[in-house]
């Protein structure tokens, strides 16, 4: 999950305490895990002692709170306007594959937009908007 040859080759031991916090949230983000695997894995490296990795265990800094959480299948060139409201749908239980999956379909005209917006729990405005952005259009027959 944290590869060491990538840690290696992209990072260097902290200085202090706060650079250490620091460098594991940004290890942690980078690779989509949780401050405590990275914790674990630096100790196993050796690069940080079995002191400090309980210090950083119990530091509230280094908890991912849930609001920041975000499905690692979606796509890194996602704008941050719909990865913020991708991650809406993500927190009610669905996976990034899960909405590809629907629009997918829809797109191959095999649900209705309304289906779709069903599937992925969203209202009306709320599902227009987010699926616009995903290229994903009402179609309407004239």
């Amino acid at each position: 999950m944290v590869p060491k040859q990538r840690l290696e080759l992209d990072y260097s031991l902290a200085s202090n305490y706060e650079a250490w916090v620091s460098l594991i949230r940004q290890i942690a983000e980078r690779f989509r895990v949780n401050s405590q695997v990275v914790i674990i894995r630096l100790t196993e490296l050796e690069w940080i002692a079995k002191d400090l990795q309980k210090q950083l265990f119990q530091d509230s800094r280094l908890v991912i709170k849930h609001d920041e959480k975000f499905d690692p299948e979606t796509p890194p060139s996602l704008s941050s306007g719909i990865r913020d409201k991708s991650t809406q749908i993500i927190r009610q239980g669905l996976s990034w594959h899960f909405i590809n999956l629907g629009t997918e379909a829809y797109r191959r005209r095999e649900i209705t937009y309304h289906k779709l917006l069903d599937m992925l729990l969203l209202p009306l405005e709320d599902g227009y908007q987010l699926l616009h952005e995903l290229l994903t259009f009402l179609e309407v027959d004239g």
